[in-house]
């Protein structure tokens, strides 16, 4: 391996390791057991105190983890907080309709309906790229 070559694959590792590190993987005690469930299988995330209400592609969970620490875990071009007690995976959502005084209602593909708050609309503007 030439010189080049091995300065190419040291600028590779080096990017790689500067990359955000986004959540894989959720373990969630209950009943005893410990549950593996993939961050990709999150449907929707809710606050509950100091616990968040894991909506997962398999089942509801409750996780002693609170909303904001999640959050920064979390891919933000894949998951938006779209209240202070909700974030949601962007690529679960069917359709937003507009409500009173600048929130809209998020319907999700599996029919659940949350509400995005006027506080978090710019973000999620932001994140989809498009004005609401």
């Amino acid at each position: 391996m030439d010189l080049g070559e091995q300065e190419k694959i040291l600028s590779r590792v080096e990017e790689l390791q500067r990359r955000p590190k986004y959540l894989q993987w959720l373990f969630i005690m209950t009943n005893g057991r410990l549950l593996l469930l993939n961050a990709a299988g999150i449907i929707w995330l809710e606050a509950q105190g100091n616990y968040v209400r894991v909506h997962h592609e398999r089942g509801s969970h409750l996780l002693r983890e609170t909303i904001s620490v999640l959050e920064k875990q979390l891919n933000p071009s894949k998951f938006l907080r779209i209240r202070r007690s909700t974030i949601v995976q962007i690529d679960r959502i069917r359709e937003l309709h507009r409500r009173l005084h600048g929130n809209y209602r998020v319907t999700l593909r599996n029919g659940t309906q949350l509400i995005l708050s006027r506080n978090y609309r710019s973000r999620f503007q932001k994140a989809v790229g498009t004005a609401l």
